[in-house]
């Protein structure tokens, strides 16, 4: 036999429902965590960017002191084949060898000198600015016809 009875629904727990966010809010917010995504991924390559631009001026860097030392190298190089190009020996074996000049025969040189003069600087202003132009050469001109004058005795004034 059957029994009906009767059966007590005593109710389950109920869990508590999760409260829902406007879907603007949630929209802000995946917004703003892409917008800081974005900006995390732009400065990485600003980073990147940098380092690479400082390896590359670093390098262009090595690379002109390598060129700046090879250039002073090939200087002092040169510097050397200059002083040996002006002593006197090499000028008087490329101009009897090259040039076909002999040397001068003794007796037929003619040595130039210019008397020393000593400048009298006097005390008073005017008449040491005076004493200063006249000891100063007027240039090249004026002192070699003075010479010229002296050794044919002409007046060259």
């Amino acid at each position: 036999m059957i029994l009906a009875r009767e059966q007590v629904a005593r109710p389950l727990p109920q869990q508590p429902q999760p409260l829902r966010r406007p879907r603007r809010a949630v929209r802000a917010e995946r917004l703003k965590l892409s917008g800081m995504v974005l900006l995390a991924f732009l400065c990485g390559v600003t980073v990147v960017l940098c380092q690479a631009r400082m390896a590359y001026v670093g390098y262009r860097l090595q690379e002109f002191q390598k060129e700046l030392a090879a250039a002073r190298m090939e200087n002092e190089a040169l510097a050397g084949t200059v002083d040996r190009l002006l002593s006197a020996d090499e000028i008087e074996r490329v101009a009897v060898q090259k040039l076909g000049m002999v040397p001068p025969a003794p007796g037929t040189q003619l040595e130039v000198s210019l008397p020393a003069r000593q400048p009298v600087i006097p005390t008073v202003p005017a008449a040491r600015e005076k004493a200063v132009k006249e000891a100063r050469p007027d240039g090249l001109l004026p002192a070699l016809l003075g010479l010229l004058a002296d050794r044919w005795g002409g007046s060259a004034r």
